[in-house]
């Protein structure tokens, strides 16, 4: 249906698409918002949040189904989604009285693949005929202006009046209490806007996709939230988890504490000193819970944590013991979800593994990726049981279950993980230490890409299972459409 779709629906919908919650397109979403309002910050602008009421609860199902039958859905479909959608009954029960039933004329099923589909196209036609920049982040559209002028203002101001219009033509309402205008640049007239009948209010911060932006586009606020979870965190291990050793309370602050103060820091990174000072004691904190470092300053902390990285080595250079350590790790934290969490559904277990497993399993693995067979399959074994876990999935092959759960194998992940890193050295935050790791090759007749390295031959077997010979392959066989480094580079 969304292939049919495709060329009639508008592709400037954020927050809602088969991957919601997933971080990589959290920060897809958050990075052009802010972005657009970081061009601004020279103008004074005003920033509409606005929010449906009960949006989900209250699609009228005639009115969706006329929508999908003007943008082009076969009639065919369509008299299946109506009947998917009626014939449903409801009823409220308070302190054991019972309502008789009433017919469910109105809403979308919350949870189903179905509904968030259905709801974007719901109100596709939302901006239609729209002065100024409305982003519609699912259920939360927001109107972007500039307010420089009275014209730029009264602009707005029919904009609002457009979407209110909008909503009562569609019997759907705005939630009054949640709608507020966020005023950007230092000389904004604070203008008041209206939305129906109800001056909206103004407000100094907003979240945006779980990132706090305040009325000067500093990011004070967010890295004070962010500590302040972080620490609650760190309290809960703190009070909870009596033993006081590094290889028990590093793994829980990696996994636990500081994503919260990574997620989508790209785009909310501290600007002052004291903002840096407060996330950096958050992690203080943490290394001087651990037994034997606590008479340490902290950077003397961080140097006895940081020189191995916590990779076991041997005296030949084999990381088989340290997969046989990550493998054992992974495989003990599998064995505590296994017992005590009764829920076998694929959306309990997948993100446990995701969190608290596979993250042993990939730690460093660049450095200590797997040179034999035996390793190999000792790491997968881990995903292998993990997946088998799952409800449902018991009696399909390991290959199978991949398939069904949209996972790679941990070999696919690690080569992966390989080809990003390498980029990472030739273009990104790596740069200056690429030049000494790789070597462009000068060779002018190539295949496919023109960004080879040079590939140096080797006396010792184990130096080509290097991460600096073994991706080299990999990464001349790419093809030319691969996102290869633009600047630094000739063809």
């Amino acid at each position: 249906m969304e292939l049919n779709l495709a060329r009639d629906v508008k592709d400037n919908m954020k927050g809602f698409n088969k991957y919601i919650g997933d971080r990589r397109k959290s920060r897809e979403n958050v990075g052009p918002l802010l972005n657009e309002m970081r061009n601004l910050v020279t103008q004074d602008m005003e920033k509409a949040e606005l929010d449906f009421s009960k949006a989900f609860s209250t699609i009228s199902h005639k009115i969706l189904i006329d929508k999908l039958l003007k943008y082009g859905l076969d009639e065919l479909t369509g008299r299946w989604v109506e009947k998917w959608l009626n014939g449903k009954a409801q009823r409220v029960v308070i302190s054991g009285t019972k309502s008789s039933w009433g017919p469910v004329t109105s809403g979308v099923p919350q949870g189903s693949r179905l509904g968030p589909v259905l709801f974007n196209i719901f109100i596709n036609d939302l901006d239609a005929g729209t002065e100024c920049t409305l982003s519609k982040f699912a259920d939360d559209p927001k109107l972007g202006g500039e307010a420089d002028t009275p014209e730029d203002r009264a602009a707005s101001q029919r904009d609002l009046d457009r979407l209110e219009k909008w909503a009562d033509r569609n019997l759907m309402q705005f939630n009054q209490g949640k709608c507020q205008v966020l005023h950007l640049g230092k000389n904004n007239p604070m203008h008041q806007y209206m939305l129906g009948a109800a001056w909206l209010e103004s407000s100094f911060a907003e979240r945006d996709l779980g990132v706090l932006v305040g009325t000067r586009l500093n990011m004070s606020q967010q890295c004070a939230l962010v500590a302040k979870r972080a620490d609650g965190i760190l309290g809960c291990i703190r009070q909870s988890i009596a033993s006081r050793l590094r290889k028990v309370i590093l793994p829980l602050s990696s996994a636990l504490v500081r994503p919260h103060m990574e997620s989508c820091v790209q785009f909310w990174a501290p600007q002052y000193k004291r903002d840096m000072d407060i996330l950096e004691r958050v992690q203080r904190r943490a290394t001087k819970m651990m037994k034997g470092l606590e008479h340490l300053s902290y950077e003397e902390r961080l140097r006895e944590l940081g020189p191995d990285l916590g990779v076991l080595v041997d005296n030949k250079l084999n990381t088989g013991q340290q997969c046989s350590s990550a493998a054992t790790k992974a495989n003990q934290m599998l064995g505590c979800i296994h017992r005590g969490i009764t829920s076998r559904d694929r959306d309990v277990i997948i993100p446990l593994y995701s969190a608290l497993v596979r993250l042993h399993l990939e730690y460093c693995v660049q450095f200590w990726s797997p040179q034999f067979k035996k390793d190999v399959d000792r790491l997968e074994r881990v995903q292998r049981r993990a997946m088998k876990m799952i409800k449902e999935l018991e009696n399909l092959s390991y290959e199978e279950r991949l398939k069904e759960l949209s996972l790679f194998s941990l070999e696919k992940r690690r080569l992966r993980g390989d080809l990003i890193t390498v980029l990472q050295y030739l273009k990104d935050g790596y740069k200056e230490d690429g030049g000494s790791l790789f070597t462009r090759s000068h060779i002018e007749r190539t295949r496919g890409n023109g960004y080879k390295l040079h590939w140096e031959t080797f006396h010792l077997h184990i130096r080509k299972k290097f991460f600096t010979a073994r991706t080299i392959i990999h990464w001349n066989n790419l093809p030319r459409e691969a996102p290869f480094p633009t600047t630094g580079w000739t063809r």
